[in-house]
């Protein structure tokens, strides 16, 4: 269903969050294509990770404006996307995600085998993947101020890893973090730009940053040339 074709093609800012949304329900479907969403197999992982974060960014920055063109591309360029119409004030997107690394996939491992899991439980690995993984997942987790501390850390260091790199200044970078049961306090908003605006002096090959949380309710954008303009959380 997916090709590099597809993903590329340039979309209205305000279309592709559907798009993608429609994309994913589809391929999910099917037994063989929630394995493939899940672990991010093919382009599976650019849908996902790339461009569903830039849906969601695209839903809160540009809101109805029907002129911007954004257009996905797949590589390993420096930019993850293009506004190829419109006026933005950036003109590449680069897109990074704030999460658990292994971790992540032991939960989909547990989640395929077993048909559930925490996601905020302990997990414990045992076994390697030549010889068979073990998982399990405790159903027991830490206080919301633990999770929201940990999801907070990982923001941070998912920005952290950006400056080791080198980026037009013309670029945006959105950070994609669990903002459901990880932070369970929608209206953390505060604490969560409380955890950012250090870093902000750092991001000096960034013009602009955006937050963006997978439930869709979370939002943070800052304007990297000036102070920070706009804020957004459920009401």
């Amino acid at each position: 269903m997916l090709s590099v074709e597809i993903l590329e093609t340039p979309r209205k800012a305000m279309d592709i969050l559907p798009w993608v949304e429609s994309c994913i329900q589809e391929i999910g479907s099917t037994k063989e294509g929630k394995h493939v969403i899940r672990f991010r197999e093919g382009l599976a992982k650019e849908l996902v990770e790339e461009a569903y974060p830039i849906g969601i960014f695209a839903m809160h920055h540009f809101e109805e404006d029907t002129d911007v063109v954004i257009q996905h591309v797949i590589g390993n360029q420096n930019y993850d996307a293009l506004v190829t119409q419109g006026t933005a004030p950036f003109s590449q997107i680069e897109v990074t995600q704030a999460h658990e690394g292994e971790g992540a996939f032991l939960r989909m491992l547990h989640l395929e085998r077993e048909g559930h899991v925490s996601p905020v439980g302990t997990i414990t690995k045992t076994g390697r993947k030549l010889t068979g993984i073990s998982v399990r997942v405790d159903y027991k987790s830490n206080s919301p101020e633990e999770r929201r501390s940990a999801e907070f850390a990982r923001v941070r260091q998912a920005i952290e890893r950006k400056l080791e790199k080198r980026y037009p200044q013309d670029t945006a970078l959105i950070v994609a973090f669990d903002d459901g049961i990880k932070l369970p306090e929608y209206d953390d908003v505060a604490g969560l730009r409380a955890a950012i605006e250090p870093m902000l002096p750092q991001l000096d090959g960034f013009c602009w940053l955006a937050i963006v949380g997978w439930s869709k309710k979370v939002f943070l954008e800052f304007n990297l040339n000036r102070p920070k303009i706009r804020t957004g959380s459920p009401e």
